[in-house]
């Protein structure tokens, strides 16, 4: 969206990555392997107008309202974000490392993220629900699966693995463990802190 992504990264945040046009060009032509982002079969010349339009793209997404001092109080605290999410070591890791989603993620994605996290939940994050043949019931994000086993990681960051075979029941929950940040949660002063904050993530 506007060239500011909203799976994928923020193009606009380019000149921030101090890659030359040949690194961009790789990246075109091979993809990003281990993503959603494919391999382009483009010649030079249309190589070189892609690049050209992304150098032509105007810096990050500003977020012009909130106070970021307040808002990494608020992730640490009553947001209680750290709990699940990792930023330069030190956090929880059931969620996404958020170390630089500012440099990898528009304004408008953290804010629909923030409020509807169900929205868009990447790969290898989605939510899990099993119960196993005694009664136990675990929730979970999914980490790995094949047609015999199942390994998540517990809402106590305890990596598990299970054979489906001995469980009762597996589900995929359609809601997101991260909690919606609507005004129940913060105030519209809170949220643009904290959106602050996370957007100078670089």
């Amino acid at each position: 969206m506007n060239a500011q992504g909203y799976k994928a990264a923020d193009l606009t945040q380019l000149s921030n990555r101090n890659l030359t046009n040949a690194q961009i060009a790789t990246i075109i032509v091979r993809g990003i392997p281990g993503t959603d982002m494919p391999g382009q079969n483009l010649d030079a010349t249309q190589q070189a107008r892609v690049i050209a339009y992304l150098r032509s793209l105007n810096g990050p997404a500003v977020v012009d309202r909130g106070d970021a001092k307040r808002g990494d109080a608020l992730f640490w605290g009553k947001a209680q974000c750290g709990q699940c999410h990792m930023i330069r070591g030190r956090g929880g890791r059931l969620g996404q490392d958020l170390t630089r989603i500012g440099a990898m993620r528009s304004k408008a994605f953290l804010i629909r993220e923030l409020r509807n996290p169900g929205d868009y939940v990447p790969k290898g994050y989605d939510s899990v629900k099993l119960t196993t043949q005694s009664g136990e019931e675990v929730v979970g994000v999914r980490r790995n699966e094949d047609t015999f086993s199942i390994q998540i990681m517990d809402t106590r960051e305890n990596l598990r693995s299970f054979l489906k075979s001995e469980l009762r029941d597996l589900s995929a929950p359609a809601e997101s463990l991260m909690p919606a940040y609507g005004p129940d949660r913060l105030n519209d002063m809170e949220f643009d802190d904290l959106l602050k904050y996370l957007a100078g993530l670089r």
